[in-house]
């Protein structure tokens, strides 16, 4: 995803607006066609920034740095298989974190958590927790998890609660997937929102997660 981005007629790129088709070029300007129909005449200097700057965000999201393009990939894969079987998303958070989970959370989602919020759980203060803990579960069969690579130093773990059930304690993976559109709680995830934060060229990986889940 890196150098310079040369647009082409009849080529499909992705802006911050949605996914679309380059109809075509005169000099600094581009002729797009997205994928409602809506038609548009851009800068093509402009569209080229965006797409830089949607590729970067990608790369600060994976746990991995663009020379390891492979790991990257398999990231996104595994993330599109986890936004089909996810059950929960939970945040387990002692008193004297609060503030300063609600700040990050709010920066994250724009909103703050609410109490009774599905997933949210606050220790009782003379619970003796230093940090907050947050956990991912989903549900996998044994030979399903083979290849899922959530990043380095992220294990995945059974989870004796429930057959076919498995978790990963990891609060740097937590907040990554709720960059990328996950939700906290139990509810389905949105595949579509997540995938629509996912950049161009790496949506095609988390589809085959997707598939792999389906």
């Amino acid at each position: 995803m890196n150098g310079p981005v040369r647009f082409l007629v009849g080529g499909r790129y992705a802006n911050r607006r949605g996914e679309y088709e380059v109809l075509s070029i005169s000099g600094d300007k581009l002729v797009i066609r997205y994928d409602d129909g809506v038609t548009q005449e851009v800068s093509i200097s402009t569209q080229a920034r965006i797409y830089q700057n949607m590729a970067l965000e990608a790369v600060a999201i994976s746990p991995y740095p663009d020379t390891e393009a492979a790991r990257t990939q398999a990231f996104y894969e595994s993330v599109g298989f986890l936004a089909m079987r996810a059950t929960m998303l939970e945040a387990i958070v002692p008193p004297h974190s609060l503030d300063g989970f609600v700040r990050d959370y709010m920066n994250v989602k724009g909103v703050a958590p609410k109490s009774g919020q599905s997933g949210f759980y606050v220790h009782d203060p003379s619970a003796d927790k230093w940090g907050c803990e947050l956990r991912i579960t989903f549900a996998a069969a044994e030979n399903e998890t083979g290849g899922l690579d959530f990043g380095p130093g992220v294990d995945i773990v059974f989870n004796p609660a429930h057959e076919n059930s498995w978790r990963i304690n990891n609060n740097g993976l937590w907040w990554r997937l709720l960059k990328l559109g996950f939700e906290m709680g139990k509810a389905a995830q949105n595949v579509g929102i997540i995938r629509s934060l996912i950049h161009f060229q790496l949506r095609g990986y988390f589809d085959a997660g997707v598939h792999r889940a389906g």
